[in-house]
């Protein structure tokens, strides 16, 4: 019985895993629904060099948040291009399961009632997880 027991354990794990949403101090500018895990620092400032669209005053493009390559990841989700403001997305629980980790993603579509402003707009979210080697699978809730 105990064996029974322990095999459903086991293949019913679930834990939660802690993630830390990273504040955008830039606009990032990519137009398909897209998913981008990094694990280097090299790629992350490679990416961020294309598709960051903010200058500072002296014209130099905003850099990238610091992040600890050696234990930690990043993860950015887009939502695609929207033509008006409005739109949101964001992370609603990262779980660690038996074979993956998995990203609860939630999309807000515009609101009818809503005011926004006619510009073209890539909503985004980007956060940082501790470095895991599981394949991560992203799952898109209804809103």
């Amino acid at each position: 019985m105990f064996i029974i027991f322990a095999f459903l354990l086991c293949s019913y794990y679930v834990r939660r895993i802690n993630y830390t949403v990273l504040e955008p101090t830039a606009v990032l500018e990519y137009p398909q629904k897209r998913e981008f895990i990094f694990s280097q620092q090299e790629e992350f400032n490679k990416f961020w060099e294309e598709y960051c669209k903010v200058f500072n005053s002296k014209g130099e493009k905003l850099p990238p948040p610091e992040i600890d390559f050696s234990k930690n990841m990043v993860i950015i989700v887009f939502s695609g291009e929207k033509p008006t403001s409005g739109y949101k997305i964001e992370i609603e629980k990262v779980e660690e399961h038996k074979n993956s980790i998995k990203v609860f993603v939630k999309e807000y579509p515009l609101k009818k009632d809503r005011i926004v402003m006619p510009v073209i707009t890539y909503p985004y979210v980007i956060f940082k997880i501790k470095k895991v080697k599981k394949p991560i699978e992203f799952i898109y809730l209804k809103s």
